[in-house]
């Protein structure tokens, strides 16, 4: 499930249900789907690090979308006590790397791998290192730099002057998934297949959106002239308010709540089925034991 909400107000401005096992394909789409349904030129997206990927954070930039988010930490240098890639500086007027001695790993070659294009760094001043068993197990520490490297450098200096970026991000996206599942309950989706659950999820969207508007905008005078609207309006909000229970409610006003705010669920007729088994006297199998 991928949604993009609106910081302003809270609404869930487009979503999707898709069945990849991972977001870092998901960004673009989804930030463009979101810039396309708010008709607007130019885009800040908030995401966490789930999402980073390269090539989809320079389609974002081509696009006049500015992300923000996290670089997940995937080296195992840093695990094992060694110098990992963000302690070597770039400096970008002499095209070369400046590592924690001090060092300078000049630019020597180019290469195309899985599609991208890869300039290699590296100096032989690691060899009589006094720091070379904290920096690398090679013969040479060796840095390896992406052709879009320098959009990459934005988004980590964009987060750095926003630390709260992140914190906004949970008080804005979460909120609309802790809502929908806590509707949904514990089954989650009724329907099967990706078309349908969809449809099923468009729904639930539909729902937390009119709530927050509801929520947002209040009954207005013209929803006053009509009883239906106006009523159910003022007795959601309230109920929001004051949490006040179901059976407090109007019969008209609590049916209209079940159908558009939680998951009908059937209730069992104990005693109706008491009542039917008394009247229709003990099983056959019974009587024929008594006989």
């Amino acid at each position: 499930m991928q949604v993009a909400v609106d910081t302003e107000h809270h609404l869930i401005v487009t979503h999707e249900v898709t069945n990849v096992g991972s977001d870092r394909s998901q960004l673009a789409r989804v930030a463009k789907e979101a810039k396309a349904a708010l008709q607007t030129d130019t885009l800040e997206a908030v995401a966490d690090r789930g999402y980073f990927n390269g090539e989809e954070i320079v389609a974002c930039d081509q696009i006049g979308i500015t992300v923000t988010l996290p670089k997940p930490l995937t080296s195992g240098a840093k695990s094992e006590g060694r110098f990992g890639k963000q302690d070597f500086v770039y400096v970008p007027e002499e095209d070369v790397y400046r590592c924690p001695a001090g060092e300078r790993l000049k630019y020597y070659y180019t290469n195309i791998e899985n599609g991208l294009k890869l300039r290699r760094y590296w100096t032989n001043a690691c060899r009589t290192c006094a720091l070379k068993n904290r920096c690398t197990t090679a013969v040479q520490r060796r840095i390896t730099r992406w052709d879009h490297a320098h959009v990459l450098e934005t988004v980590q200096r964009r987060l750095d002057e926003n630390p709260q970026a992140m914190r906004r991000r949970r008080e804005t996206v979460e909120h609309p998934f802790g809502t929908i599942k806590a509707r949904m309950g514990a089954t989650h989706f009724l329907m099967k297949t990706l078309p349908r659950v969809a449809a099923e999820m468009a729904l639930h969207v539909l729902a937390y959106n009119l709530t927050r508007v509801m929520n947002i905008m209040g009954p207005g005078p013209s929803d006053r002239s009509n009883p239906n609207i106006g009523c159910c309006a003022e007795t959601v909000s309230r109920c929001h308010e004051h949490r006040i229970g179901a059976d407090a409610l109007q019969p008209r006003y609590r049916a209209s709540r079940r159908m558009v705010f939680t998951r009908p669920r059937p209730i069992p007729d104990i005693d109706g089925r008491r009542q039917h088994a008394a009247a229709a006297g003990p099983c056959p199998s019974l009587r024929r034991t008594r006989a």
